[in-house]
């Protein structure tokens, strides 16, 4: 079981410190090899985290169905787009994937669905979730450390309607696969999940399916202005760094 601010819990964050230092101290000279070991790494969380499912369904502790076990949870989702951002070099898309994915990473680890908190960490539900979030968390992060991604404000309008595009788009695929497999299948979250302090806040304040959680967006923009604020101070450093 990992608690909230459990010696395993800090642990945790603390090798984030300090792989995240590792990645900006050793790639951030070299942008090009920075973005081949960012996808590496990207490419791997993906990897785990099919064995992580595969494992998962093994189990009896909770009811799995592959229908609702696809990579398409905002975390996920983050994992798979840094790929296509680095190729890219689609600003908004690394911003998104800085700010939203590091975010939603955040909540996941801090508020956790009960099933993942309730069980020991060297159990599939266990080492699978906490180490695929982590891992995450340190590659979007890592997207400034390196110097790969340089925040624009200007993107925030896109990484806004990307996000209501993905979330939306993902209600219709959930309303589908309920209706053809009779399954509640419910990524990211469009309806609800009970047990959870903030989805179930926002419910109570506004109440209607899939849309209760959409005005989270304005308590959350001013934290990911600040995480773009610190993004282009890590930058503005780096180039003093070089002159």
């Amino acid at each position: 079981m990992i608690a909230f601010l459990s010696p395993l819990w800090i642990l945790l964050f603390v090798l984030d410190i300090a792989a995240i230092a590792i990645l900006a101290l050793t790639l951030r000279k070299d942008e090009e090899k920075a973005a081949r070991v960012l996808t590496i790494i990207a490419i791997v969380n993906l990897v785990y985290f099919a064995f992580y499912k595969i494992m998962l369904s093994r189990q009896t502790v909770v009811p799995f169905n592959w229908v609702n076990e696809m990579p398409l949870n905002l975390c996920n989702i983050c994992s798979i787009l840094i790929i296509f951002a680095i190729k890219t070099r689609k600003t908004f898309l690394m911003g998104f994937c800085y700010t939203f994915g590091l975010i939603g990473c955040f909540l996941a680890l801090l508020a956790p669905d009960p099933d993942f908190t309730n069980v020991s960490f060297l159990t599939p539900m266990g080492y699978g979730f906490w180490l695929t979030h982590h891992c995450l968390l340190v590659m979007c992060i890592s997207l400034v450390g390196t110097g790969l991604y340089k925040p624009k404000y200007s993107d925030y309008p896109k990484m806004l309607l990307f996000l209501a595009i993905l979330y939306l788009s993902l209600y219709l695929v959930n309303v589908i696969l309920r209706k053809l497999s009779g399954y509640p299948v419910n990524y990211m979250y469009t309806f609800g999940l009970p047990g959870n302090i903030i989805m179930d806040t926002m419910y109570r304040i506004f109440p209607i399916y899939p849309f209760y959680i959409m005005p989270i967006v304005i308590p959350l923009s001013p934290f990911a202005f600040l995480l773009m604020y610190i993004g282009r101070l890590v930058n503005r450093n780096k180039a003093d760094a070089k002159v």
